[in-house]
């Protein structure tokens, strides 16, 4: 028999304009049944597939594709989070507007490789409780900005004296220094 595993990951309240650098998902390994090992392999079906709720057809291997990322079961914890880590593909995936959605799937399904004796391990997930849900963690960084200044004409000007207005808008995401320049003739910054 083979199994196959959906997971769903709200991603919406990733910054749009967040550069994805890395990640992995977790799973809590609960046994490791297998005689044979083979690896656990992230695919996608993006944007339609798994759907929510799911239906059977979701199950259907001939909707997945790719190699978000794999885990051989040869170290498979049967008492903590297992990572997957995520291959430049399966950081493509990563919707930052919605829901990213994943099939778990065995390499020896997809590539079509008849068992040879015992090949499965169970994964822990929301019915077990708080401590075991499957997670997604996502490693960016935002494009550096300018900051916004706004400053106004010199007050009180009086022979080698002046008072300047002016202040920071906004910081932006780059440490700055900030001054002012005075003097009689020109333009300063």
């Amino acid at each position: 028999e083979v199994m196959r595993f959906p997971l769903f990951f709200d991603t919406a309240s990733l910054p749009d304009t967040a550069v994805i650098s890395s990640g992995y998902v977790q799973v809590y390994g609960n046994a490791d049944y297998s005689t044979t090992d083979f690896f656990l392999t992230l695919q996608s079906g993006m944007p339609t597939y798994p759907r929510q709720p799911l239906q059977g057809s979701d199950y259907d291997y001939t909707l997945y594709s790719g190699d978000g990322g794999s885990l051989s079961t040869s170290g498979f914890s049967t008492t903590s989070y297992n990572n997957i880590y995520l291959s430049s593909t399966g950081l493509s995936w990563v919707n930052q507007t919605g829901w990213t959605k994943f099939l778990l799937r065995s390499s020896r399904d997809i590539a079509g490789t008849s068992p040879t004796g015992l090949e499965y391990v169970w994964i822990r997930e929301n019915s077990y409780g708080a401590g075991y849900q499957p997670k997604l963690y996502i490693n960016y960084v935002l494009p550096a900005t300018r900051p916004v200044i706004n400053t106004w004409s010199a007050q009180n000007v009086a022979g080698s004296l002046a008072e300047l207005r002016g202040f920071v808008v906004d910081d932006g995401t780059v440490d700055v220094n900030v001054w002012f320049d005075y003097g009689t003739t020109g333009s300063y910054g």
